[in-house]
């Protein structure tokens, strides 16, 4: 048996019309697979996006906190101990990694692990403190950093005033200034 010559031609435009839709819809697959991998892409930009967005309001909040609510709160105005408790703070809280907050807060690497270590240590004045603060209370609270740092010398401790100072001062026992001169007196009246 011989196939029909039209049913023989008929078949192959089938078939060519069959290949051009075959192309087509790969041709459409191909565009579709395009635009989701663009989709995809955009996504992915979007929450790294949201990811450093998030970071950067941890950081005011963390800086909020820091110094409190005063206006003008700014990570660029935090000293290098403040950085380092809000980047370790940060990194523990958001799942990041400290290496991608340094920069951010404008902190070198080296001083951050310094800054770790030295909050670490235990403080050198912690013995002076309880004897500061005894003859600051025998003293009915009216004595200031001089007068403490005499107390001192009296029971036998050799320390400068200087640090007897600094430990009032950081510990709100007294608010020490610089006694004025003769002259500034004499100007003044």
């Amino acid at each position: 048996m011989v196939p029909d010559a039209p049913a023989v031609a008929a078949g192959s435009r089938d078939a060519a019309g069959l290949a051009d839709a075959l192309a087509s819809m790969q041709r459409k697959v191909a565009e579709l697979q395009a635009r989701l991998d663009a989709l995809d892409a955009d996504v992915e930009r979007q929450r790294r996006e949201k990811r450093e967005l998030d970071v950067e309001i941890a950081i005011r909040r963390g800086t909020l906190e820091l110094l409190g609510k005063e206006p003008g709160a700014d990570p660029e105005n935090l000293t290098n101990r403040e950085k380092t408790i809000l980047v370790r703070h940060i990194s523990e809280a958001q799942s990041v990694s400290v290496k991608s907050l340094l920069p951010v807060v404008r902190l070198a690497h080296s001083t951050y692990h310094y800054r770790l270590n030295a909050m670490r240590r235990p403080d050198r004045d912690a013995w002076l403190l309880p004897l500061v603060e005894e003859a600051f209370e025998n003293s009915e609270k009216r004595y200031g950093y001089k007068r403490v740092h005499l107390e001192l010398q009296g029971m036998g401790i050799t320390v400068s005033a200087k640090r007897v100072m600094k430990l009032m001062t950081k510990h709100g026992r007294c608010r020490c200034s610089r006694a004025r001169s003769a002259t500034a007196r004499t100007r003044a009246s």
